[in-house]
């Protein structure tokens, strides 16, 4: 039944009383006030904001408008400054209909001429108080003046202003003024969504170092999550006697970081497979907050309409200190709930909801039966747009998972590890991969590599979707498992050397009595079938030793560049050095498409996948493609001497090219290739022999070229100087015959060979020293002596030999 309303109505040559018109007056203006309250609203609907004058010496009060409960209109047309009060008394009455006969005092805001040391109001003493503006009315009796053409003497105004209060939280408590629920208006922008480190791999090479690194970050990121859930609780609750949430009656975030340090270190001693899930879900919370906390400034709903007697005759407006703006009236829309209240209360209620389902459900001890790849949104959008994880065993979680699918009635098309039918939700990528910005991977962890590979290749290339997949060894003793297929173009060029080496003693049939040419061989021949890590390079020397030559020797140092190589590339390999070279790395628990997933494995006997990451972009080419080995040539010696044969030089791969060249110029004729054998051999060209006679040595600069690459190395080319002098004593049989100079420096074997002539007979004596101390001869022939003398002396220091 609607109201009952009236109004004068005025009739011709009706004598109209002040009653009369005051009526009408009345009228319309409750009919203004009505509509204000009932078709608009109550409250402040803009501006007010409190503030300081750049200078500090005034606060600042901003235009703005507002409706108090009962539909008067408040307005500020342009800011006010004040910088004194006067201190009031009113009834508290005024503020509130009531017939109570309380006073409450407060302080009005003035503006007077003071010192700027003179200034009253600071803010320690706006410290405890609040900005309330008052709809102040009332009748003001005026003269006439005889110009209204009336009998009496006065007339009355109602006079109508607003007035300015400072006035204490506590009175506002007591005098049980309007304070606006907490939950009415919930300020999401101000909570800081948390954080979790992404771990540093580097140093990072066995399975302790990677759980203890994943165990850190997780730990970090509990006691961060604990803080944001805290402040989300904070935020979320009307303080009082009895704690009440806007959308939970207890806190159930409460004991969140000791039941995550439960769960994590149940799972800690085991397979660290199952630590990147837990860190999943650290992220899951993370994005899960972050969506809750973009909502902005949420209204709840109100159960009950805007009451008349809320705050008839003011306004407050709150303070500039932080934390009593609790107290600042909120504009309450005429309809109560509008659509779009009521829509964001509610998403912000199931986002909450959300957080508490996904703590609740998610579970780690288990890892998934089956390898699924199942479509999702890309990690960038809100969690809601992405699939479900494994990990929360899909209990419930779909209508708890995506607001807007939830509302629709269609959380079955919500991807998931479990489908939510008999198919699995991987075939929706037989139809459509352009709505999908993800592809997660599960139900490798904890596998072995070649199972794990399969089956992922397998689904890959049977869903024809684009991403590589890159194996990353956690360390040199995964890489060893299986060694042979590491290394391919180092592991051909070895066996291509060693074969070439085998072929050479079965043709030469190399025997020594103590047979260790054939210990040689043997051991040769067991390497035929084995891979470049099983050459034991000191048993190689130990048994080369005593039937190599200058080739052989160049063979081993290329074996131990090979060892080298594969150092190198097993370093460049391993997580530290390949997270190094992609900064990009992060587990995801998926990949993207287009990018690279990135299986880290270990163990002892068998791979086992113990991470993965992924990677926007391809990159297995580039890191599993070792290049060959460079071009590699050795020389045996580092000299050689004008009384040297041609040397053999190992060079690898074959063919190319190797030129020689010394500071006199180029050497076109000086390195040729044997015929014979295949090989590059060194020889000393008449041009380099008498340069070498001139200077005694020369450096020779050896180039190898092939397909674009070069190699250098020097060698000194020289001639071995030793010349003698022979002291005589004359009239005596002997003389002493000493060595005067040997270069370079070094030990040497000496050859004295003298033979002297006598009457067309010779008598030779040769003699071996390995020293240079003087060498005595006396000639003990009898009586005969000696016609002429011919002396020579031969020095050698190792392949170098000086006469």
């Amino acid at each position: 039944m609607s109201a009952s309303f009236s109004f004068p109505h005025f009739a011709t040559g009706q004598l109209l009383r002040s009653a009369d018109l005051n009526n009408m007056v009345n009228f319309l203006n409750s009919q203004d006030r009505m509509t204000r309250r009932a078709l608009i609203g109550t409250g402040i609907l803009s501006g007010f904001k409190l503030g300081w004058a750049p200078d500090g010496s005034m606060l600042m009060v901003g235009e703005g408008i507002g409706v108090t409960s009962l539909g008067y209109l408040i307005e500020l047309l342009e800011p006010v400054g004040f910088n004194d009060f006067d201190e009031v008394i009113i009834e508290k009455k005024r503020l509130v209909n009531s017939d109570s006969a309380e006073k409450i005092t407060v302080f009005e805001l003035t503006q007077k001429q003071r010192d700027k040391d003179e200034i009253r109001i600071t803010p320690e003493f706006l410290n405890d108080k609040c900005v309330l503006l008052y709809y102040d009315s009332g009748k003001v009796q005026k003269l006439s003046g005889g110009c209204y053409g009336t009998f009496a003497e006065t007339y009355e105004d109602v006079e109508i202003k607003a007035r300015l209060f400072l006035i204490k939280v506590e009175d506002i408590e007591n005098a049980e003024l309007h304070k606006p629920p907490r939950c009415r208006s919930i300020d999401f922008l101000k909570l800081s969504a948390p954080r979790i480190s992404r771990p540093s791999w580097e140093g990072v090479d066995n399975l302790e170092k990677l759980k203890a690194k994943w165990q850190e970050v997780c730990r970090e990121g509990i006691d961060n999550i604990q803080k944001a859930l805290d402040a989300l609780w904070i935020a979320t609750i009307h303080p009082g006697e009895e704690v009440e949430n806007c959308f939970a009656r207890e806190n159930s975030f409460h004991n969140f970081a000791a039941i995550m340090r439960e769960k994590l270190d149940a799972i800690a001693g085991d397979h660290p497979a199952r630590l990147p899930l837990f860190y999943s879900f650290m992220k899951d919370i993370i994005a899960a907050y972050r969506e809750l906390a973009t909502l902005g400034k949420v209204l709840n709903p109100l159960e009950t309409p805007v009451g008349e007697n809320l705050f008839p005759t003011y306004l407050i407006l709150g303070t500039t200190s932080e934390g009593i703006d609790d107290y600042r009236t909120p504009f309450y829309p005429s309809a109560g709930n509008s659509p779009e209240e009521t829509a964001a209360f509610k998403k912000a209620e199931f986002l909450y909801r959300r957080l508490e389902e996904i703590i609740e459900r998610a579970g780690f001890t288990e890892l998934p039966e089956d390898i699924r790849i199942t479509p999702s949104g890309s990690p960038q959008q809100p969690l809601g747009s992405r699939a479900i994880p494994f990990y929360y065993r899909n209990d419930g979680m779909r209508a708890a998972w995506n607001h807007e699918l939830e509302k629709s009635g269609r959380t079955q098309t919500i991807p998931s590890y479990f489908p939510a039918g008999d198919e699995p939700d991987s075939e929706n990528l037989r139809y459509d991969i352009d709505s999908w910005g993800f592809y997660r991977v599960e139900g490798h962890l904890g596998r072995s590599l070649p199972e794990a590979l399969e089956h992922i290749e397998k689904e890959r290339r049977r869903l024809n979707i684009a991403f590589d997949i890159q194996c990353v060894p956690l360390s040199e003793t995964a890489i060893d498992i299986n060694p042979g297929e590491c290394f391919a173009e180092l592991e051909a060029a070895f066996h291509q050397v060693l074969n070439e080496w085998l072929w050479e003693l079965d043709a030469h049939q190399v025997e020594t009595s103590e047979g260790v040419a054939e210990s040689l061989r043997d051991y040769l021949s067991t390497l035929k079938d084995a891979c470049l890590h099983d050459l034991n390079m000191d048993r190689l020397a130990a048994l080369a030793g005593p039937v190599s030559g200058d080739y052989d020797r160049s063979r081993m140092a290329f074996f131990h560049r090979l060892l080298e190589k594969r150092a190198e590339y097993k370093e460049r390999m391993l997580l530290g050095a390949f997270a190094s070279a992609h900064p990009g790395l992060e587990h995801q628990g998926g990949v993207t498409p287009g990018g690279t997933l990135a299986l880290v494995y270990d163990g002892a006997d068998e791979a086992v996948v113990a991470a993965d990451f992924n990677l926007p972009y391809l990159c297995r080419q580039r890191q599993r493609a070792t290049p060959a080995p460079e071009v590699f040539m050795h020389i045996p010696a580092d000299r050689v001497c004008l009384s040297h044969a041609p040397l053999d030089l190992f060079t690898y791969p074959s063919g190319g090219r190797v030129m020689a060249a010394f500071e006199g110029g180029n050497l076109s004729d000086a390195v040729r290739i044997n015929p014979a054998s295949g090989r590059w051999q060194l020889h000393l060209t008449p041009e380099l022999e008498r340069y070498i006679e001139e200077n005694r040595e020369v450096q020779l600069a050896l180039t190898f070229l092939h397909s674009g690459q070069m190699q250098t190395a020097a060698v000194r080319a020289e001639r071995l100087i030793a010349h003698f002098e022979v002291a005589l004593e004359p009239g005596t049989r002997s003389n002493t015959f000493r060595i005067s100079e040997i270069a370079p420096a070094g030990p040497a074997r000496y050859i004295w060979t003298l033979v002297y002539f006598n009457e067309g007979s010779f008598f030779p004596l040769e003699r071996t020293e390995d020293t240079n101390d003087p060498f005595e001869w006396i000639a003990d022939h009898g009586e005969f002596m000696p016609t002429y003398v011919v002396i020579a002396l031969e020095a050698a220091q190792g392949d170098c030999t000086a006469k």
